[in-house]
């Protein structure tokens, strides 16, 4: 009887279960959509600015707005980030603030990229992913025991993009378990999209040894600091990308030991040389509806060419 009980109950809740999409762009949600049956009824909701939306909305978008939300019932279940551009050197940066605060809610984050394509322009190539982001992308999912993935947008063998990226491997099946139930680090689909990303990393790192060590812009001390030197100058300061997305990759390669900004093995430093602490303060101060808040989202200490702040 009870068996019999929980199944009706269970029945009732799927029944009387709906989907929203809250999306950046109109045509992102649309595409999110149609990726599964199961969401062709989805509501689709636009993100607003910040101190705009519902609350649940609000808890997510605070570093930065993610290109798509799914909720259940009103309840977020997934993050996910698309992008056409392979994330090279620090163009990595640019998604990395949204990404963090969905772990830090504890909702799993997808991003949608091509590990290795082909950059158009006047000196056209081939470019492949920061091994880094990869690397971190486990840290992060260990840390807050929250899925972090990055799934690989397939390209042909001139480096193009295959489609909209709708059949790259494990993203419809990812987000039907997502739409089954709380999707666990330990699901087999999160561990197949785990494994093809290790072995992106391992290639890349084989082909680009110095994905192997900090990068020349970080200098450690082990167990004591991390310092990330940032070459902005005074008439260009008034920004946040790609470099308080570069923090927190730095951070959680090299100082994070838990979920929160205070709990690292070796401190967070942020080091300005050519800028003064009055001219950075006034171009990004730490106001919560303003994305520069993020440059005190997670560093200990701010280094200024004529004044250090300790943050935490």
């Amino acid at each position: 009887m009870i068996t019999l009980l929980l199944f009706l109950d269970n029945l009732l809740f799927l029944y009387f279960m709906t989907y929203q999409i809250w999306g950046d762009s109109e045509l992102e949600s649309d595409w999110f959509a149609r990726l599964t049956p199961a969401l062709s009824s989805a509501k689709i909701l636009q993100i607003k600015r910040r101190g705009q939306n519902p609350q649940h909305i609000e808890e997510l978008v605070m570093y930065d707005r993610p290109d798509i939300i799914l909720c259940s019932n009103d309840k977020p279940i997934l993050v996910l980030e698309k992008t056409r551009e392979v994330p090279t050197g620090h163009n990595g940066g640019q998604r990395l603030g949204r990404i963090i605060r969905s772990l830090e809610c504890n909702v799993p984050t997808i991003t949608l990229l091509p590990f290795r394509a082909r950059k158009h322009g006047t000196h056209t190539n081939i470019c492949e992913i920061n091994a880094r982001l990869l690397r971190a992308a486990e840290i992060m999912t260990n840390i807050h025991n929250t899925p972090c993935m990055f799934l690989n947008w397939t390209t042909n063998t001139h480096g193009e993009l295959i489609g909209d990226g709708g059949t790259a491997k494990h993203l419809v099946l990812l987000i039907d378990q997502v739409l089954n139930g709380p999707l666990s680090i330990n699901n087999p689909h999160v561990k197949n999209a785990f494994l093809d990303a290790n072995n992106a990393a391992l290639n890349c790192e084989k082909k680009h040894p110095q994905y192997l060590l900090p990068p020349r812009s970080v200098s450690i001390v082990p167990s004591i600091s991390c310092t990330y030197t940032i070459g902005m100058t005074e008439e260009n300061c008034r920004r946040e990308d790609p470099y308080t997305g570069m923090q927190f990759l730095y951070d959680y390669l090299y100082c994070r030991s838990g979920p929160t900004p205070i709990h690292k093995h070796t401190k967070l430093i942020l080091n300005f040389p050519n800028i003064s602490h009055q001219t950075f303060q006034s171009n990004n101060p730490n106001c919560p509806s303003r994305k520069s808040s993020l440059w005190y989202a997670t560093a200990n200490e701010l280094v200024f060419n004529d004044k250090q702040i300790v943050l935490r």
